[in-house]
């Protein structure tokens, strides 16, 4: 298997598939199989400030995010965005680089609103009484701000005293936004001064986050969660996809290159082990979509170097085991 085939960025209807790497927002017209899990995890995000997201390691959370979830929240006069922490020893703090991903995220979306201020508190901008995301035309926007694999906080985070130490700021920085707790310099800071209080509003957030993150690392969120109620209640598990959702993958992405029967072929092949499905109905097989995603793409690129004008059975009796050998 070679690597260019599998790590293919621009997808079209000759190249439907993205391999192992993620789906982008652009790449939206070609993610399919994930319409439920969509749904479902919109409609948490709209109830609840803040959501878990977890799943087994390439099922696909960053594409459900970027190609699925994203698209239609913007539908929604809402403005996600995607952050994967930067772990290196001197990078900004945690709080800082969020700070720095959210202007950016404002500025490419032309939304009206008053950056933070450098030695401001993540609760004191997301607290402030006046702030308010104007898109335009004069449209009201709710960031949502996804905290992608989030996993890495407990492993690159824990790498040195200095990096641990940061991510335990952080945890005090989000504790505070997501529960409406001012920081203790902030509240003494109040305290001595009360009429400063009413330049925030104490239990309204204009802002949503999404915690993304691996399945064997969501026992690391347990002490998170003892600090941070609103973690624990609203949560989605991203499972396998079903036979029936692999196949509305290559009939419909590949429509120009796979007839129905083939691509019937193909789900059979990468279902399961291979050698139960035959006993399962579609919706009780299971299906990996990384490894989906990898085997087209890799079959369709022998396609093209055979220059045929479309996937048939005799290609993937004829290239199929030699595909999975190098994967």
């Amino acid at each position: 298997m070679t690597t260019p085939a599998i790590q293919r960025a621009d997808l079209s209807a000759q190249n439907p598939w993205p391999g192992l790497r993620a789906f982008t927002e652009n790449d939206r017209d070609f993610f399919f199989g994930r319409e439920r899990e969509t749904a479902e995890l919109l409609g948490i995000v709209k109830r609840a400030p803040v959501v878990v997201l977890y799943g087994q390691s390439g099922l696909g959370k960053t594409s459900l995010l970027q190609a699925g979830l994203f698209s239609e929240l913007k539908k929604l006069d809402y403005l996600p965005f995607r952050l994967r922490f930067d772990q290196e020893e001197n990078a900004p703090s945690f709080a800082l680089q969020l700070q720095q991903a959210l202007v950016a995220a404002l500025e490419a979306s032309h939304v009206d609103v008053v950056h933070p201020a450098p030695d401001e508190t993540l609760w004191e901008y997301f607290h402030r009484r006046d702030l308010d995301f104007w898109g335009p035309r004069n449209r009201l926007y709710t960031p949502v701000i996804v905290l992608d694999q989030f996993e890495e906080i407990f492993t690159l985070g824990q790498a040195s005293d200095k990096s641990a130490a940061r991510v335990s700021q952080f945890a005090a920085d989000l504790e505070s936004v997501i529960e409406h707790r001012p920081p203790d310099a902030v509240r003494e800071r109040l305290e001595a001064h009360p009429e400063s209080a009413l330049a925030f509003s104490f239990q309204r957030l204009p802002v949503k986050f999404v915690l993304s993150l691996r399945e064997d690392f969501l026992p690391q969120l347990d002490p998170w969660r003892s600090r941070m109620p609103s973690l624990l209640p609203n949560r989605l598990r991203l499972e396998r996809m079903t036979a029936a959702q692999a196949l509305s993958v290559i009939e419909r992405a590949g429509h120009e290159l796979v007839d129905p029967a083939v691509a019937r072929e193909i789900v059979d092949f990468v279902s399961s082990s291979q050698r139960v499905q035959a006993e399962r109905s579609m919706e009780r097989r299971d299906v990996e979509p990384a490894l989906l995603s990898v085997f087209c793409t890799e079959l369709n690129q022998r396609r093209i170097a055979r220059g045929q004008q479309r996937i048939t059975s005799d290609l993937l009796t004829e290239e199929r085991a030699g595909i999975i050998q190098a994967f």
